[in-house]
């Protein structure tokens, strides 16, 4: 299946899984996007002042961008 358009202006957007800092992935009207591993195994977060790596304790290993 796919979405075939010219423009798209979503105010937000998620997976139908999508539980904050668990499962799924969401995109935020302020630019930002999460990203989670399956099964709690991590997760991303890109914003436009950088991007934040948790590893599956929830622990932060990598930041780049504006502190």
């Amino acid at each position: 299946q796919y979405l075939a358009v010219d423009t798209l202006v979503v105010n937000e957007a998620q997976s139908t899984n999508y539980a904050s800092g668990t499962t799924g992935w969401k995109f935020f009207r302020n630019g930002d996007f999460d990203i989670n591993g399956s099964n709690s195994q991590g997760r991303i977060r890109i914003t436009p002042q950088g991007v934040s790596v948790w590893d599956n304790a929830g622990r932060l290993r990598v930041r780049m961008g504006l502190w």
